[in-house]
């Protein structure tokens, strides 16, 4: 059990506490054990996110510091929260617990005031750590809330791993989506796919479904996304609802349920394998990268191996990048052009995968 900066912490108790330092100091250790031990009366479970939030707080301080103290706080609000339950009450008569929590109250306070932690030179934080902030938020109100941006941070990571390697050749160019993420940055990458086109394209422009009747918001008018973990209701002020994969005569859309955030699927209107058909050919830079990808042993052995053919292809397309043959500049304007012709649906993921596989 890792305790980040012990002894920092026992001096700036010394300073702030004038007594007791090394008593206080076990506290935090303890907090942990109690407050596991209680929650796990309170939810039916442990939540071991916790452990592994303190056990990795030098990584999570340098990626975001303040994200992270939002989170320890969230922590406090959750213990605090499992101290008052009636059912903890009866089986910690003594106020240990309570003392507990406020010397790790003063903890998070020293973090906050005393420790930055170096950049890591990774932007991790959301990868690693947000399935600890999903689940305090779960346990604190039922509940998971998805601003505007997380929303689309969360569709842009779902666009940027979705390769598309088995599309005909030549008829198709290819869409090398892990490549293009890290050649031009997720930044850019999202610059891209934010750009809108015509009316209803664009990522921005997003279909959020609101009635049985198909009627729409599109995301650029949504603040936020709220999933009600206990029944699983999707709302933005009204029921979500998603369209189904395999629809009757009357029944084409049906309430949108999810009890995390990665139940939330992207849907292409149009199917992107159209799109790659019909303007590929004005694409002379993707049409580029696509023959690369081709060239490679792994595409020509399967063209299902995604991570083996990124993994070939990646430093192949930079060579011809920094030789000039492939335009970077021309590339990324085509990734734009891509990016207006595409439409989204908000749409579950098991009809999704249901409509895929029809």
């Amino acid at each position: 059990m890792i305790y980040y900066q012990k002894d920092n912490f026992k001096l700036w108790l010394d300073e702030n506490r004038k007594s007791d330092s090394v008593k206080y100091l076990g506290y935090v250790t303890s907090l942990r054990k109690k407050f596991l031990e209680k929650q796990a009366v309170v939810i039916g479970r442990t939540n071991t996110n916790l452990d592994y939030l303190l056990d990795n707080l030098s990584d999570a301080l340098a990626n975001d510091k303040n994200k992270t103290i939002e989170l320890l706080r969230l922590y406090i609000k959750l213990a605090e929260k499992a101290i008052t339950s009636p059912t903890v009450a009866i089986i910690n008569e003594d106020k240990s617990l309570k003392q507990h929590l406020g010397i790790f109250k003063s903890y998070v306070d020293f973090i906050e005031s005393a420790c930055s932690e170096p950049k890591n030179g990774r932007s991790c934080w959301s990868k690693m750590f947000k399935p600890c902030e999903q689940t305090v938020l779960r346990l604190l109100e039922h509940k998971i809330v998805l601003t505007h941006d997380e929303l689309v941070d969360k569709l842009i990571f779902a666009l940027a791993t979705q390769d598309r390697f088995s599309y005909s050749r030549p008829d198709h160019v290819l869409f090398p989506a892990r490549i293009y993420d890290s050649l031009f940055s997720r930044k850019k990458f999202k610059d891209a796919f934010m750009v809108s086109g015509v009316l209803g394209k664009g990522l921005d422009e997003m279909r959020l479904i609101i009635s049985d009747r198909g009627e729409s918001v599109p995301l650029s008018a949504v603040k936020s996304i709220e999933i009600k973990t206990d029944t699983g209701e999707v709302t933005v002020n009204l029921q979500l609802f998603t369209r189904i994969a395999k629809p009757t005569s009357t029944v084409l859309f049906e309430p949108q349920v999810a009890h995390d955030a990665s139940q939330l699927s992207i849907d292409h209107i149009e199917p992107q394998e159209k799109i790659m058909k019909n303007r590929g050919p004005q694409w002379s830079e993707m049409e580029a990268v696509s023959k690369v990808i081709e060239q490679t042993a792994q595409y020509q052995k399967s063209n299902t191996d995604i991570n083996g053919i990124t993994k070939a292809a990646k430093p192949l397309v930079q060579k011809h990048i920094e030789s000039g043959s492939i335009n970077k500049d021309k590339l990324y304007n085509e990734l734009r052009e891509m990016a207006k012709e595409m439409a989204f649906e908000m749409m579950d993921r098991g009809q999704n995968s249901a409509k895929s596989n029809k």
